[in-house]
């Protein structure tokens, strides 16, 4: 029996349904000749059946509160009207099946009605038979015989708990193992990204250096545009759209200084209405210079532009996701 089925299923192994309903059926065989008192012994007789019926045979899957706690107060019903009305040699018989059940009512994770259910019998076979040392005896092997079950009951679910607990923690840590491993190949797929980039960008302009080239004007405008593209990247990556960096690095070939200014965060790459108008605005450009700053989060202009030439100052500001 799993954990699942011992709290979430009680008696849903068609084993242990079919056994009980033998064993109250068979239970009531000896109430009919029992007592003396002409209609209790056929009385106890179809209240075992109705019991047996519905501890064993509810529907699968169908235990809730109310059902363990009405199945327990039928176990106990069964067991009193047994242990007041019935002579106690027959008495014993149904209320310790009645008690057995219960206790795996307590092993099915039905606690409170359980013992509840099974205190209330035991103490009205008690208060019903202290009169005499025989029925006394009855009453003390009924407490002995029932005790048992229901502390091993008590047992068995706390050996769950325990075993729940601990397949809990396990699959916690299996999770923060995963979360963790993956977490780690982002970033190494992301480093792996980024030296990719500054080695596309780096290597053209700095190989020819490294083999003892000499350094010429367009060797050096090459250096400065891959620096120039590397610290955007760093600087300013919420900047970055593949049209606007292509218009920018042509800018740049022509000598026009472009500075890109970002601000903390993890803002995204422009968007294309954006990157299209402010490279409308650099393409005619042959000198001078231009800057272009991400504007801090909150504010309804996501970017400013000033480009500064010989003809004047011309200043635009874009909102977020369009433009001026």
């Amino acid at each position: 029996m799993t954990s699942s089925t011992a709290t979430d299923h009680y008696f849903d192994s068609t084993a242990i349904r079919v056994s009980l309903f033998v064993v109250w059926a068979t239970t009531a065989i000896p109430l009919l000749p029992a007592s003396d008192k002409s209609a209790l012994p056929a009385s106890l007789s179809v209240l075992a059946l109705i019991t047996a019926i519905s501890a064993s045979f509810h529907p699968r899957g169908a235990h809730t509160r109310l059902t363990g706690i009405l199945a327990s107060a039928n176990l106990t019903l069964c067991g009193v009207i047994a242990v007041l009305f019935a002579d106690p040699q027959s008495a014993v018989h149904v209320a310790l099946f009645s008690l057995f059940a219960l206790a795996v009512q307590v092993g099915s994770g039905q606690v409170g009605p359980g013992v509840i259910g099974s205190a209330v019998t035991l103490a009205v076979a008690w208060v019903s038979w202290s009169g005499s040392p025989e029925t006394a005896a009855h009453a003390s092997a009924l407490t002995i015989s029932s005790g048992v079950p229901i502390v091993l009951s008590l047992l068995w679910l706390r050996s769950i708990a325990l075993t729940q607990r601990r397949r809990d923690r396990a699959e916690r840590d299996l999770l923060a193992a995963e979360e963790a491993g993956a977490l780690q190949a982002k970033v190494r797929a992301e480093l792996a990204a980024e030296l990719d980039f500054v080695a596309m960008t780096a290597l053209p302009a700095l190989e020819p250096l490294a083999a003892g080239a000499e350094m010429t004007p367009e060797l050096y405008v090459r250096v400065l545009q891959a620096e120039a593209t590397l610290r955007d990247r760093i600087r300013a990556p919420q900047l970055s759209h593949p049209l606007l960096d292509a218009t920018i690095h042509e800018a740049r070939s022509r000598g026009v200084s472009v500075l890109r200014l970002g601000e903390p965060g993890d803002e995204p790459g422009l968007d294309e209405a954006t990157a299209r108008s402010i490279s409308d605005l650099l393409r005619p450009l042959r000198s001078g210079s231009a800057i272009i700053r991400a504007l801090p989060p909150g504010r309804e202009q996501a970017v400013s532009l000033v480009i500064n030439t010989e003809d004047g100052v011309v200043r635009r500001s874009f909102a977020r996701e369009a433009s001026a």
